[in-house]
């Protein structure tokens, strides 16, 4: 459940984007480490490399990108599970490893 997560400020643009798309305060949710086949083909689909791309400067100057979306069309598996995607932060971490946290389409995962 989202109300369990352990970064609350997460949790909370999480529950306000529930709110605001599906009218519900909690849900059932997935974190996916970064090894994980469904992250693993996110990272390297044209969307999201699209996404980094597109934002590059702002992340190597340390920002974070808040509120994007996208429609995975490149990758038929992608497009079939997921559908459309809600990227809520993306940025670098102390060690300049690149993180994203993303709602995707009716159900409720996230990955890191």
């Amino acid at each position: 459940m989202i109300s369990d997560f352990p970064d609350k400020n997460l949790a909370s643009i999480i529950k306000n984007k529930l709110i605001e798309q599906l009218g519900v305060k909690d849900a059932p949710g997935m974190m996916f480490t970064p090894e994980s086949n469904l992250s693993q083909e996110i990272m390297n689909s044209k969307e999201f490399q699209k996404h980094v791309k597109k934002n590059l400067s702002e992340l190597i100057k340390g920002n974070v990108i808040e509120n994007s979306s996208t429609y995975f069309k490149s990758n038929i598996n992608l497009r079939l599970a997921l559908g459309h995607a809600d990227i809520l932060y993306t940025g670098l971490d102390k060690n300049g490893n690149l993180f994203s946290f993303q709602i995707f389409s009716l159900k409720s995962c996230f990955f890191k």
